[in-house]
């Protein structure tokens, strides 16, 4: 499992011009507010993701695994949670206590150790990320004129979100097996206690 955050300053760093001229762009005057999205992968694709506003904190966190169990097909015995220790993932452990979740393991990896985590594998949400600044170059205008019974600010929220729920198709499940497949070429390294290759 892993989260990700956009916003407004989701935008390419680059830019094409005519031959003299200079390449600029419109762009809102703040990147406006976070959106997280969260998700759990497994060799099969993206068991279970969602997208909250605001921030996500500990106890959110413990309530978004308690849907995503529910949500998996495999039996609580089969189910092993990859985590990193972010602030957020703190009391990931209780839920293994639960009755309802019994037989679910927890499993956290060692600060810096990224590669051993199947969804960084997939590139912290790149695919995603790459689609949704497609779509936003594309419908920028769209962005820019709110809707006349809305807030600006709203109105640039539901773009996100739009937006975000459009994207997320792009991680598929041959994605997420190859992200699960290449961590695995860590584990004989891992074991013997060698220091783990970054970037590979």
């Amino acid at each position: 499992m892993d989260e990700t955050n956009v916003n407004l300053f989701l935008r390419r760093s680059e830019g094409r011009s005519r031959r003299g001229q200079r390449c600029c762009v419109k762009v809102a005057t703040g990147k406006g507010d976070n959106i997280h999205v969260i998700g759990a992968i497994s060799q099969t694709g993206m068991v279970y993701w969602e997208r909250r506003r605001g921030s996500f904190r500990k106890e959110d966190c413990c309530e978004w695994l308690r849907r995503a169990l529910r949500h998996c097909p495999e039996p609580m015995e089969n189910v092993v949670v990859v985590c990193d220790n972010a602030p957020a993932h703190t009391d990931l452990e209780a839920i293994q206590a639960e009755p309802e979740f019994e037989g679910v393991q927890v499993l956290r990896t060692a600060p810096y150790s990224a590669p051993l985590n199947p969804i960084d594998g997939l590139h912290r949400w790149s695919a995603m990320k790459a689609a949704m600044k497609n779509s936003m170059t594309a419908s920028f205008q769209e962005m820019m004129t709110p809707e006349t019974e809305i807030s600006q600010t709203e109105h640039r929220l539901r773009y996100l979100e739009r937006n975000i729920d459009a994207a997320m198709p792009r991680i598929t499940p041959i994605m997420c097996m190859h992200a699960c497949n290449h961590v695995q070429r860590h584990f004989a390294g891992c074991l013997a206690l060698m220091d783990l290759a970054m970037g590979v």
